[in-house]
């Protein structure tokens, strides 16, 4: 048994072909998730829906794990 190939209907157009539109919206999301600070990347308004999950996620991730790191370095434990 394969097991399917995860951009199978992820990033694809009606054709089958790949979306590097949705790709790129996807990887500056990661990116401009990892400095929340910047504003939103104009480059990505026709996906813009992928850009802004794709920061949102990102964003929450680190948020939780500098927290996760800082309550580490404030409480350590013996």
């Amino acid at each position: 048994m394969q097991l399917p190939n995860p951009l199978c209907e992820f990033c694809r157009h009606e054709d089958g072909t790949f979306n590097y539109e949705e790709w790129h919206a996807i990887l500056i999301g990661i990116g401009d998730g990892l400095q929340p600070w910047r504003p939103d990347e104009p480059s990505c308004k026709t996906e813009h829906h992928y850009y802004i999950v794709a920061r949102g996620v990102t964003t929450f991730l680190a948020t939780c794990i500098l927290i996760r790191v800082i309550g580490g370095l404030q409480w350590p434990t013996t």
